[in-house]
């Protein structure tokens, strides 16, 4: 699946944004099979980033959503800061200041904690 990342990412210098995305949802899959929050956290960076070279942010911020539930029930703090930072640049790249502030706030308070 970390083979998987490597193609993803070279896939969107490529600028094949769709190929890429489908192989990093993938390798998501199976690092979610795994139970492996870090690989999980590679993968939906890789997700974040392709839904964003399609002018879609809103679907990057509800794939990272939906993976924030797994990786905070993990324990992985570095994992679940990484993603409240996608998705407080998603909601950035929406105008919702108010929203991507609060998940700052968020990342910001575990690294606190």
């Amino acid at each position: 699946a970390t083979a998987m990342n490597t193609v993803a990412k070279a896939q969107l210098r490529m600028e094949k944004i769709s190929q890429g995305l489908k192989t990093a949802n993938d390798a998501l899959s199976i690092f979610r099979d795994l139970k492996s929050p870090r690989g999980m956290v590679k993968s939906l960076e890789i997700i974040v980033q392709a839904h964003t070279y399609q002018d879609s942010p809103a679907a990057g911020l509800a794939a990272a959503n939906k993976e924030l539930a797994a990786v905070k029930s993990s324990g992985n703090k570095r994992g679940e800061v990484d993603i409240l930072e996608m998705i407080a640049q998603a909601h950035a790249s929406l105008n919702q200041p108010y929203s991507a502030l609060k998940a700052a706030g968020q990342a910001m308070e575990i690294f606190a904690g």
